[in-house]
């Protein structure tokens, strides 16, 4: 991909990143939240949005209110850090273009393409670490906050307070995302003899290739069933893999292994006109990758998918990452 074409990409998945967490703020109350020293530990405070002081105090009692508060200071503050950038993004894009158009040079070197987003990716990564919590600091008890907050500065007890109240809010608009893929689903039952292959996951497919990718969508922690009925009008699907996304939508994930035989081809023919008819276009709702005999599956080629769903993951997952997510599988 030439570089600057790479840029755009990054710059098209952080406008819907920033989009997601703008979205989210529509569903939280009015107001922000505060928190203060009081003696030896932090209250919380809600205030106006644009109230530097002063506030309602928060009880305890209130904590699903103080929490749905500090969830919306942190889609506030991913966002305002993704616009930025974006508005950095930009200023590269542009800056590189006008150098590029007075020198008669190519629009942007791959080296120039590669350090900005590592920029990008390095300025968002900061964002969740200072708004989030680390994978191995998920579960935080009270025990561990009152020790924290005996050893703390100010600022420090004010920041793990913050962060004590956001990890239970994250980790709980992710577990629906869990439940639907320890759930049970029909499965179809064609061919059901054919499943010989057992994947590092647990999980019985056709080939090699499906096993492959079963793995990698469970190691990044990506939930997903394994030919899961889907019933359209009149016609039945088994999908290879049906993927559920963070807003809700389905993928499907279709691979055909063996299109050197005639048969196999025709039907793959016929499978996808009826995914056509129903709705089911490939590159929006469809994934698919191919191999015969003479020409195996080439990983580099499925590089992109896994980066695309990734990316569609990172905004909308605790700490900035699908692979921080409790395993999703059983």
């Amino acid at each position: 991909m030439f570089p600057d074409l790479q840029l755009k990409k990054v710059r098209r998945e952080l406008a819907e990143q920033s989009a997601y967490h703008k979205r989210q703020l529509g569903y939280l109350p009015k107001g922000k939240i505060a928190f203060l020293k009081n003696g030896s530990y932090v209250k919380w405070v809600r205030r106006e949005e644009d109230a530097g002081s002063g506030g309602t105090i928060i009880y305890r009692k209130d904590r699903s209110f103080a929490k749905d508060l500090n969830l919306k200071r942190y889609h506030s503050k991913m966002a305002n850090t993704l616009d930025l950038q974006i508005r950095l993004l930009d200023q590269v894009l542009l800056a590189a273009s006008d150098a590029a158009s007075e020198a008669d040079l190519p629009f942007l070197t791959a080296d120039l393409a590669s350090e900005v987003i590592a920029a990008i990716s390095a300025g968002i990564e900061y964002a969740n670490k200072r708004t989030g919590i680390p994978a191995a600091d998920a579960v935080i008890n009270s025990t561990s906050v009152e020790s924290a907050v005996g050893h703390s500065a100010i600022g420090d007890m004010r920041l793990h307070a913050e962060k004590a109240l956001l990890s239970p809010a994250l980790l709980e608009s992710v577990k629906w995302m869990t439940d639907w893929c320890r759930g049970a689903y029909e499965c179809g039952d064609r061919h059901i003899n054919e499943l010989r292959v057992r994947a590092k996951c647990g999980l019985l497919v056709r080939s090699k290739s499906e096993a492959f990718i079963a793995d990698w969508l469970f190691e990044h922690r990506i939930p997903f069933h394994y030919e899961q009925v889907l019933r359209v009008g009149d016609y039945i699907f088994c999908p290879d893999f049906t993927i559920l996304l963070p807003d809700g939508t389905l993928l499907f994930w279709e691979h055909f292994g063996a299109l050197n035989k005639t048969g196999y081809l025709q039907d793959t023919q016929r499978k996808l006109a009826r995914y056509l008819e129903a709705g089911i276009y490939p590159g929006r709702d469809l994934l698919i990758t191919c191999e015969d005999g003479d020409n195996p599956m080439d990983l580099r080629d499925t590089e992109w998918i896994l980066h695309m769903l990734c990316s569609k993951y990172m905004s909308a997952v605790p700490f900035g990452g699908v692979s921080e997510v409790p395993l999703m599988m059983k």
